[in-house]
């Protein structure tokens, strides 16, 4: 049996917490690719943009809250500055999402 790669398994991670988002009435996209759709960028803060009601959020999706970098941090805290977006960085715990804000 072969193992199933790390990217499967991320990509798995946003499309499941997308769908929750939006059973929870969210209207929510995926940013796929490399960089979240920046070229420029070395890194992709951004996996999810969320919105419902003029709340909106940039949401990086990991397998644990300590697997996000301080520059992939201070990345989605700048772009949540510009765009006026909260910052979030979503992961599991057994079962159950966990979304903490990083202002």
């Amino acid at each position: 049996m072969t193992k199933t790669p790390s990217y499967v398994l991320g990509r798995a991670r946003e499309h499941s917490l997308r769908y929750k988002l939006i059973r929870e009435g969210w209207f929510c996209i995926r940013c796929q690719g490399s960089a979240g759709g920046m070229p420029s960028a070395n890194i992709k803060p951004v996996d999810l943009i969320a919105v419902r009601k003029g709340a909106v959020s940039f949401i990086q999706v990991s397998k644990r809250l300590n697997d996000i970098s301080d520059e992939e941090r201070k990345e989605l805290r700048r772009l949540g500055r510009k765009y006026g977006a909260r910052p979030v960085i979503a992961y599991k715990i057994r079962n159950d999402w966990m979304m903490k804000s990083i202002r």
